[in-house]
C-alpha cells in the first residue's frame, strides 16, 4: 500500500471524527457535573495500555518474513476511588441532597418523594465500582503472504458491580398523613408511605392515586456481566527498517455489551458494559523504535506509540430526561404531576420520571494515545507507560418528544391540590394550585400570585407541560478525559516451545473531575507465540 494513501486514509478518519466533535452543542462541559441521571464510563474494551503490556514486542516483528501468531489472555481487577466526587455527579455540587419543606434552603421538596410535608433529611452517595475481566487477544502477522499486513481480534469479557452506597439522615420524620388532595381526591386520608429518606429513594412504590416510579430510583448493589465488544483491527506497517516500523490500521468494535438500560431504566446508578450499544469505527497510527541494542549483554530499549480515534455510531438507549422548567432545574424528574386533557378534564396523577424515561440515540467520538518504554535483558523486561483517553460530549437525540400520549397536559402538584377543580377549569386559582413551569422548580411551591385566571393558551403554556417540554442535558454525558500511568514486569520463556510468557502489571487512572472514573487496577497476562 502506498505511504501517501495510508496517511490520507488516516487523515480522512481524523477529519470525520473532528467534524462530529464540532457538531455537538456543548452544555455542562466542565470538569465537574452535577444533578445528572446517567454516567457513561470508558468502555472496558477501549484500553490500549492493556494490549501493550507483555505483548507489544511480540507483534509487528522487525525483519520478519514468516507468518506468525500471538495468543494471550489478561485477567484483571479494577476499582474506583475518589468516590465522594462521583456521588456529586448525581446529586449536588456540595455533595449532600437536602430534602425538606418547600421554599426553604433545600434541593427537593419532601412531598415530591412521597415523604411527609414537614419531613427533613439529607442524602449522600459514595459510589463504588468493582470490575473483574478476562481479555482474549489474538494477533496474526501475515509477512509471508503480504509483508507488513496484520490483523487482531479482541474479546473483553467483563463482570462489573456498582454499589451507590446511599447514606441518609432523617432530621424530622414529619406527620403521618399526606395533605388532602395530594395523593388522592380531597378529604381522603392517605397515610405517609415513607418514614425515611432511604426508603423513599430506594422504593418509589404506588402512593394513593400516584403510580409507582418506573425510573429515577436509587438502586442497591447491582451486577452485570458479559462481552463488552468484539474489537478488530486490520493494519499495514508501511514503513519498515532495522530498528523500527510505522503502521496504520482500520479499527472497529461490534457492540455486544449492555448499557445501564435495555428495555427499562429504573435506577440512576446502574452497571454498564461496553460503549452504550454503539458500534465503533476508526483508524490507528502506530510506531516503534529501538533506541538501544547491546547484543553482547542481550539488552535493548524500545519505545512504542499508538494513536487512535473512533466514531461511536448512534446506539439506542433508554435514559431519564428532565422537564424544561425554569431552564434545566435540577431533580425535576422527581416531580408529582396532575394530568388533564385539552378541555381541562382531570385524568389522574403521574410521576414526571415515568414520562421522561425515554428512548434516545447516543453517539460520540473517542481518542486514545498510548506511549510506552520497554527495557529488555535476557528473559526479563520491564515497561512503564502513559495512556491518554478522551471522549467528546455525547450527541443525544430523542426518538420522540412526546409526554405520555403527546396530547395531554401535565401540571406540577401543589401541596393541597384538588385535581377535580384545578386548572385548566375557568374557576380555578392558577397561582394557588400550580407551580409556574417557567419560574418555579422542585424545591419551591406556589406563590399565590395569580388568582381566578381564565384558561387561555397562555395559561396552559405557563402552567402545563406539553409535548416538547423536555430537556436532554441531564442525561447527556459531558466531554471528558483520563490520564493513566501503567507498568509491568514480564518473564519470557523464550527457549521453550511456543515461547510462553507471563506478565504482572498495574494501572493508575485519574479521570477528569467527576466526569470520568478514577480507578486503580492489577492484572496478570499470559500468552504464547508461534
Amino acid at each position: 500500500m502506498n505511504k501517501k494513501l495510508s496517511l490520507s486514509l488516516f487523515s480522512t478518519c481524523m477529519l470525520l471524527t473532528i467534524q462530529q466533535t464540532k457538531s455537538v452543542e456543548y452544555c455542562c462541559n466542565r470538569d465537574y457535573a452535577y444533578a445528572k441521571t446517567h454516567f457513561s464510563q470508558r468502555p472496558q474494551g477501549n484500553n490500549q495500555a492493556l494490549v501493550f503490556i507483555g505483548t507489544v514486542d511480540k507483534t509487528h516483528l522487525i525483519n520478519n518474513e514468516e507468518n506468525y501468531l500471538n495468543f494471550n489472555v489478561t485477567l484483571g481487577y479494577r476499582q474506583n476511588f475518589n468516590n465522594y466526587d462521583l456521588g456529586k455527579y448525581f446529586f449536588t455540587e456540595r455533595g449532600p441532597l437536602n430534602v425538606g419543606v418547600a421554599n426553604t434552603d433545600i434541593d427537593v421538596q419532601n412531598l415530591q418523594l412521597g415523604l411527609a410535608q414537614n419531613f427533613k433529611g439529607t442524602a449522600c452517595l459514595l459510589p463504588e465500582i468493582h470490575e473483574f475481566f478476562a481479555d482474549i487477544d489474538i494477533f496474526v502477522g501475515l509477512d509471508k503472504w503480504f509483508q507488513g499486513f496484520w490483523g487482531r481480534l479482541r474479546l473483553p469479557f467483563v463482570h462489573t458491580e456498582w454499589n451507590p452506597f446511599l447514606n441518609t439522615s432523617n432530621n424530622e420524620v414529619g406527620t403521618s398523613v399526606y395533605p388532602s388532595g395530594f395523593a388522592s381526591y380531597p378529604n381522603s386520608i392517605i397515610n405517609v408511605e415513607y418514614r425515611s429518606l432511604e426508603d423513599a429513594l430506594y422504593d418509589g412504590c404506588r402512593i394513593g392515586e400516584i403510580p409507582a416510579a418506573e425510573a429515577g430510583r436509587i438502586n442497591c448493589n447491582k451486577k452485570r456481566y458479559g462481552l463488552s465488544d468484539v474489537h478488530f483491527e486490520i493494519g499495514y506497517d508501511f514503513f519498515r527498517r532495522d530498528h523500527g516500523n510505522i503502521g496504520i490500521a482500520l479499527i472497529g468494535a461490534i457492540q455486544t455489551g449492555q448499557p445501564t438500560v435495555h428495555n427499562c431504566n429504573q435506577f440512576l446508578f446502574s452497571p454498564s458494559i461496553g460503549a452504550q450499544r454503539s458500534n465503533q469505527l476508526g483508524a490507528a497510527l502506530r510506531c516503534q523504535y529501538e533506541i538501544f541494542n547491546n547484543s553482547t549483554e542481550n539488552k535493548k530499549i524500545t519505545f512504542y506509540s499508538d494513536l487512535r480515534t473512533s466514531y461511536l455510531f448512534p446506539g439506542c438507549n433508554q435514559r431519564l430526561l428532565s422537564l424544561w422548567a425554569n431552564g434545566t432545574t435540577a431533580f425535576n424528574y422527581w416531580l408529582m404531576l396532575n394530568r388533564y386533557n385539552s378541555q381541562g378534564t382531570y385524568l389522574g396523577m403521574e410521576r414526571a420520571a415515568n414520562l421522561l424515561n425515554k428512548k434516545v440515540k447516543v453517539s460520540a467520538v473517542m481518542f486514545e494515545w498510548t506511549l510506552m518504554g520497554q527495557m529488555q535483558k535476557n528473559n526479563w523486561d520491564i515497561s512503564i507507560g502513559y495512556n491518554l483517553w478522551t471522549r467528546s460530549q455525547e450527541c443525544l437525540c430523542m426518538v420522540d418528544n412526546a409526554l405520555g400520549n403527546g396530547a395531554d397536559y401535565y401540571a406540577i402538584k401543589y401541596t393541597n391540590t384538588d385535581p377535580t377543580t384545578n386548572p385548566p377549569s375557568t374557576t380555578a386559582s392558577w397561582g394557588t394550585y400550580f407551580l409556574n413551569k417557567n419560574t418555579s422548580d422542585i424545591s419551591t411551591q406556589s406563590q399565590n400570585s395569580e388568582d381566578r385566571l381564565t384558561p387561555t393558551v397562555d395559561h396552559l403554556n405557563n402552567y402545563a407541560f406539553l409535548a416538547g417540554d423536555i430537556d436532554v442535558c441531564v442525561a447527556q454525558h459531558p466531554s471528558t478525559y483520563s490520564n493513566m500511568f501503567f507498568g509491568s514486569v514480564v518473564y519470557n520463556f523464550s527457549q521453550t516451545w511456543l515461547k510462553p510468557y507471563l506478565a504482572l502489571a498495574g494501572q493508575l487512572e485519574f479521570g477528569r473531575g467527576n466526569t470520568a472514573l478514577s480507578m486503580w487496577g492489577v492484572y496478570v497476562k499470559g500468552g504464547i507465540s508461534f
